[in-house]
């Protein structure tokens, strides 16, 4: 009797359990399409996080071998302003590998690239003076690739969720229920998206809303009015750049040092905190290696710029293939090397 009545009790009640089911998924379904409608209409879009997982997934890539290779480090600039696809089309390779990262200094990313013995290919670095001659001394992107295996299950981790991060952007971290909650507080219920939408292979969109045009553009004036280094300080970036490019150049690579459009305010503040001869040209000539100064280049230049600093999504394919021609042009290998 006692073993009856447990079994009954064991059973699942009875109802219609499929069509309740049904029912709850065309809900949900439902539900997360409208919200996914709305954050698009608010200028939302499917966007991955830059996490040190994703950097570390696509930093295995690198280290092919082939002389074909090219590899992109740098901070906004270039993830906003080169194009893979489009550069890619023009010099009939590969697409360059991003590894550059928001707000950072390359000189870092590039001395990793150095150490890399079975990298050969090119580096294209981007400077953006106020981010490129201060760098620091540790990243912890590059901290969690040197973990090794203990950090690969991670990295797997984030390979499975790029995929549908990639299609919805109510799976952003921006379109959290905290977040919007937050922004609708803070901004008197006008929803703000991210300025930079990181793409599945790292570029970045920029996505400044014409209404915060002005405001960008003056808070990165502000940001960007950074001190240039006391000389002692120039002396060990050039020496710490130097040796990371002969190190490259003697497996039969190079490096190519970019400088980026910026425009109107932005470009005469960093002309004046870091002329071009004590800077640029002497980067050139410390190390030896090949530039590219979108001042040099009138196929460079007349790109929108919306705050002053980042090339628009409008402007990435054209600029990039016109950036590949140029390249294409150059002499391998840079220049005769000059003594320190």
């Amino acid at each position: 009797m006692h073993s009856s009545t447990s079994n009954s009790s064991s059973r699942a009640p009875h109802g219609p359990w499929g069509r309740t089911w049904l029912v709850t998924v065309v809900f949900v379904t439902a539900l997360l399409g409208a919200y996914e409608l709305w954050g698009r209409s608010c200028g939302f879009a499917p966007r991955l996080v830059d996490t040190p997982e994703l950097w570390c997934r696509v930093r295995q890539t690198v280290g092919t071998g082939q002389p074909e290779e090219t590899v992109i480090v740098g901070s906004s600039r270039v993830l906003c302003g080169i194009d893979g696809k489009a550069y890619a089309e023009v010099n009939g390779t590969t697409p360059p590998v991003h590894l550059g990262v928001l707000g950072s200094s390359p000189v870092l990313f590039l001395e990793d690239l150095a150490e890399t013995p079975q990298f050969r290919g090119t580096v294209l670095c981007g400077l953006t003076p106020h981010v490129f001659f201060h760098p620091s001394r540790q990243h912890h992107f590059i901290a969690y690739w040197k973990e090794g295996p203990e950090a690969m299950w991670r990295i797997w981790e984030e390979a499975l969720a790029k995929p549908l991060r990639s299609l919805l952007a109510c799976c952003s971290q921006d379109m959290s229920i905290r977040l919007i909650g937050k922004s609708i507080l803070v901004n008197k219920g006008r929803v703000t998206p991210a300025q930079f939408v990181t793409q599945p292979d790292r570029s970045v969109r920029l996505n400044i809303p014409p209404s915060l045009f002005e405001h960008e553009k003056r808070q990165r004036l502000k940001q960007y009015n950074v001190p240039s280094p006391r000389t002692e300080e120039l002396q060990e970036v050039f020496a710490r750049i130097t040796a990371a490019t002969q190190k490259i150049r003697r497996r039969g690579g190079q490096v190519i040092f970019v400088r980026m459009p910026s425009v109107g305010a932005m470009l005469e503040l960093e002309e004046r905190l870091y002329p071009r001869a004590a800077y640029w040209d002497e980067l050139l000539r410390r190390t030896g290696e090949q530039g590219v100064h979108f001042r040099d280049y009138d196929a460079l230049q007349g790109y929108p710029c919306p705050d002053r600093s980042h090339l628009d999504a409008s402007a990435r394919a054209p600029f990039s293939a016109a950036l590949a021609r140029i390249v294409m042009g150059l002499p391998q290998n840079g220049m005769t090397l000059h003594a320190n």
